[in-house]
């Protein structure tokens, strides 16, 4: 997470942006669908205009949900926000073309998380019945 953030630091000085907010959701994923503080302080900062440029690692740091990528794209459309992540580039969300990428990448991120999930699942099963440790 340290080396994410840092990264996000040196894409906005190398942009000449002056960060003066960090929104951090340490320890909670955005595909669990559990509150995200750090998130929902981002979406208040945008709507209110306290924010020009969101930066973030990669697309799927911030979204894991088309539900919620649709609210965010609304929002920065709304306030004329520009995004721009370390991984995948500036996102034009201003245009038709940039929210469809944007759409694209998150229906990818989705099953992702899916998958992931599923591998983890099994290997916690697979444990159980090997009588090993498998879980909290």
């Amino acid at each position: 997470m340290a080396r994410q953030h840092q990264d996000c630091l040196d894409a906005a000085r190398r942009h000449g942006w002056q960060v003066t907010a960090t929104f951090v959701d340490n320890d909670v994923s955005a595909y669990s669908g559990k509150p995200r503080p750090g998130y929902e302080q981002l979406m208040r900062a945008v709507r209110v205009g306290e924010v020009d440029v969101v930066v973030a690692w990669d697309p799927d740091r911030l979204h894991r949900s088309p539900a919620e990528l649709e609210g965010f794209i609304a929002a920065v459309e709304r306030a004329g926000v520009e995004v721009v992540t370390v991984q995948a580039g500036r996102w034009d969300l201003s245009t038709a073309l940039g929210k469809l990428v944007a759409r694209m990448l998150g229906s990818i991120a989705r099953p992702e998380s899916d998958h992931k999930s599923e591998r983890v699942r099994r290997a916690l099963e697979q444990n159980a019945a090997a009588g090993r440790p498998h879980g909290r």
